[in-house]
């Protein structure tokens, strides 16, 4: 699959490695509205957008339970740092409803973490491919990916970790209150010129 672009200067043109030539599937961009879906979590069945619609949400994947990720990721999302409070978690795992509440247990009762955001249970995956969170590739690997939703539901941050590297709540939390900044200013500015 070659992209070619066209104007007054000479051709310029894109070759799309094959591994990629496939298919095209909808990637969730910033700007999108995040799709609404209903699935278990450890805190019951949701309906994403009745849960998270009006608030600032932080969705991201999370390795299935047991897994050294897990734990990482599920200490790191309960760390402080919103001003506010007005920043949900809410976590995609790759084990199933009855897996994810068994470690949670577990953890609670050892005293290693205590997890109070919801966790999405994804044993087949279907969510992670509609958001993107796996490479459709051959190797099926697996990345970090979080997506900050704005109260009207819109994408206004996608952020793309190796799994090697440990997202931290301060870098999310410091781009919520910036866009929140913004969002602000341009309602003031908008307000003064009616």
């Amino acid at each position: 699959m070659i992209f070619s672009l066209f104007n007054d200067a000479p051709r310029v043109t894109v070759h799309v490695p094959r591994v990629h030539r496939q298919k095209q599937t909808w990637q969730p961009r910033m700007g999108d509205i995040f799709p609404d879906f209903q699935a278990p979590t450890t805190q019951g069945w949701i309906s994403f957008h009745d849960w998270a619609e009006g608030r600032w949400t932080h969705l991201w994947n999370l390795g299935a339970a047991q897994c050294p990720d897990f734990l990482t990721g599920a200490s790191i999302a309960e760390r402080p740092g919103d001003p506010d409070g007005s920043l949900r978690s809410i976590a995609l795992s790759r084990g199933d409803d009855v897996e994810n509440r068994d470690w949670l247990g577990r953890l609670a009762l050892t005293g290693t973490a205590t997890v109070r955001f919801p966790i999405i249970a994804d044993p087949q995956g279907i969510l992670h491919s509609a958001l993107g969170l796996e490479d459709s590739g051959v190797t099926h690997r697996q990345f970090h990916r979080s997506f900050l939703i704005d109260p009207a539901m819109r994408i206004r941050a996608c952020l793309d970790y190796p799994t090697a590297i440990h997202r931290t709540m301060d870098e999310l939390v410091r781009i919520a209150c910036e866009l929140r900044t913004v969002d602000g200013a341009k309602s003031r500015q908008l307000a003064m010129m009616v």
